[in-house]
């Protein structure tokens, strides 16, 4: 959900941290001139030369903390980035820790790393101003350039209808995009969405499909979910051999879901003899892991 994706491209303190305490010292030269130089394209300092004292009030920015990262190569979301993109997150938070301002920048918004990151520090609780209605600008204009997290950001925040009215039919289509452009929790949703009917139409066929297209990205809950499509024949035909390949790819995986799954096809003896010891097997491997159904199940078997 967004709270968990926002979590994962969190601003990061640790380089800041690590030049302060004389870690990274190989950056630290370099990260001053390019903040003095970018400080100084901005109209945001008086020469070349930043004070230490002014220097450290501007690593405090959670913007140039971004933008350390980006330029040392540790991009948040694990996007690879240009020294540019980062040069200009350094600059915005020379300008705005300089001046003191608390201001619309969304402007700025001229790469799709770039806006994204504008997004973020514009949410609840990142030491910037806490504004969605930029926020939301910032990912809009980040999802236009094919930016996957802020696709699915904002396709969150659709369905569940937080910063932005709730609209299960735009989320669904960008669910659908964060799918096309690679991202499998994308189609995935979408699946889930048509399988629950929640806000749209139930469609058997539509959740079959989009758990497909996940499962293809090698998304494990989208496979659990395609094998039971195929177990009981819910917007696909009936296909035993089918959901059992899939239970057990997930199953290999070490996933309990899977596991139960598989242990159950066996004990129920679906498409194939009745074979208790093998569905012991896998019962035993999922309830291992605390999975209540497996326990149950290995309950009535025994």
């Amino acid at each position: 959900m967004t709270k968990d994706l926002l979590a994962t491209t969190a601003l990061s303190t640790t380089g800041a941290t690590a030049v302060m305490s004389g870690k990274g010292n190989d950056h630290q030269d370099r990260l001053t001139g390019v903040a003095g130089q970018v400080g100084v394209e901005a109209g945001a300092t008086e020469g070349n030369a930043l004070n230490r004292q002014k220097f450290d009030e501007i690593m405090d920015s959670p913007l140039f903390q971004y933008g350390f990262n980006l330029i040392g190569g540790a991009s948040p979301n694990g996007v690879e980035t240009r020294s540019r993109q980062a040069q200009t997150m350094i600059a915005l938070g020379v300008v705005n820790n300089t001046l003191n301002q608390r201001r619309d920048i969304s402007n700025y918004c001229v790469e799709a790393e770039l806006a994204l990151a504008l997004g973020l520090v514009h949410e609840p609780g990142r030491g910037f101003i806490t504004d969605q209605t930029i926020a939301l600008r910032c990912y809009q204009t980040a999802a236009e350039k094919g930016q996957v997290d802020a696709v699915m950001i904002l396709a969150e925040k659709y369905e569940i209808g937080t910063d932005a009215p709730k609209n299960i039919p735009k989320a669904i289509k960008m669910y659908v995009l964060a799918g096309d452009l690679g991202r499998g929790q994308g189609y995935f949703n979408a699946g889930r969405i048509y399988f629950s009917g929640d806000g749209t139409r139930q469609n058997f066929k539509k959740s079959a499909l989009y758990f497909k297209k996940a499962a293809v990205l090698g998304h494990l809950d989208a496979m659990n979910d395609l094998a039971a499509h195929y177990l009981t024949g819910r917007g696909v035909k009936k296909d035993y051999k089918e959901a059992l390949r899939l239970f057990r790819q997930v199953a290999d995986s070490g996933d309990p879901d899977g596991q139960s799954n598989v242990g159950i096809m066996y004990m129920g003896g679906y498409g194939m003899p009745r074979d208790i010891p093998e569905a012991k097997k896998w019962l035993s491997l999922a309830a291992d892991q605390g999975h209540e159904e497996a326990i149950k199940a290995l309950d009535a078997i025994r």
